[in-house]
């Protein structure tokens, strides 16, 4: 009888051990199944922040079988996902139980302290798997784990406990903005933005939303909205990671008739009655002059617009 229940014991014990979830970090990452030679093969695409059970304790070798080649020794995990099995690579999710998205601009440190900072932060609408909390001098940081899309592989940091959320309607609605991503059909696009804008969202969830439709169907800037300044305003175009600036031919989506450098002297002639929002700047677009030998003219958006 003992024995008995010792065996029962250890089973629900393996059961409780095993038993944990992995975390999709990768958008549009893909699941593979076995292909019964030692290798896996493309199934389907999965969005990140999906969670899936965790069939193996380990990371497990298996080669990866495209249709033009064959690259062996990659590590996966191996998933249960709607009532099947798969293969995720693992370079490409975690095991984690909380799934977050940063919704601010979230600077990253290799460690929890602040002389730790590294030149890099986190865009709003990144999937994390949320990890650990450490206090340091007064700071909460906490451990998350998240991929880097210039490595093509997950990274482990730390971030100041603050511009993230866990609430599941957030990451919901970033999941569906995600999956608009992928579309082309642009009355699904609309539909699933429209779910997305109905669930019960923080404010910089909706900001990321509405971006996302300005970005695929532009502004609905027309001449009517296009006034002149009776006085001309002298400034500079400016941004914060000093990219170039593209000078456009009419506000939103008018072609690119130009670029100009961050800190360029320019003079602003008209401007939008209506504001766009872009990277969490919500500004009018600016009709200007390039103040140099090019004397380019064009819009550009009032967001990267400073006065002199």
């Amino acid at each position: 009888m003992k024995k008995v229940l010792i065996s029962i014991f250890l089973c629900v014990l393996s059961i409780s051990v095993f038993a944990q979830s992995v975390i999709v970090l990768k958008d549009n990452a893909s699941l593979r199944t076995d292909n019964g030679k030692g290798g896996t093969v493309y199934a389907m695409e999965i969005l990140s922040g999906i969670k899936m059970e965790l069939l193996s304790p380990a990371p497990v070798k298996k080669d990866l079988v495209t249709s033009k080649e064959i690259t062996p020794d990659i590590s996966f995990y191996h998933v249960r996902y709607q009532g099947k099995e798969y293969y995720i690579r693992e370079s490409e999710a975690t095991i984690g139980s909380t799934v977050g998205v940063i919704i601010e601009n979230s600077v990253l440190f290799t460690y929890p302290t602040l002389d730790s900072f590294r030149n890099a932060y986190l865009e709003p609408g990144t999937i994390i798997s949320c990890g650990k909390t450490v206090e340091s001098k007064g700071l909460s940081f906490m451990e998350i784990e998240f991929y880097d899309t210039t490595a093509w592989t997950k990274r482990t940091r730390y971030i100041l406990k603050e511009g993230y959320s866990t609430n599941s309607a957030d990451i919901d609605a970033i999941q569906l903005v995600q999956k608009v991503l992928t579309l082309s059909d642009k009355n699904l696009q609309k539909q699933l933005l429209d779910d997305a804008m109905s669930l019960n969202v923080c404010t910089e969830v909706l900001n990321i939303i509405k971006e996302t439709e300005q970005e695929i169907f532009g502004p609905s800037f027309t001449e009517n909205d296009i006034v002149v300044l009776d006085s001309p305003l002298e400034g500079y175009a400016v941004t914060a990671d000093a990219a170039r600036i593209n000078v456009r031919s009419f506000p939103g989506i008018g072609e690119v008739v130009g670029q100009i450098e961050t800190n360029t002297p320019i003079l602003v002639v008209g401007k939008t009655t209506k504001t766009q929002t872009i990277e969490g700047l919500t500004a009018e677009w600016y009709k200007i002059t390039v103040m140099d030998d090019t004397q380019l003219n064009g819009w550009i958006f009032g967001g990267y617009f400073i006065a002199k």
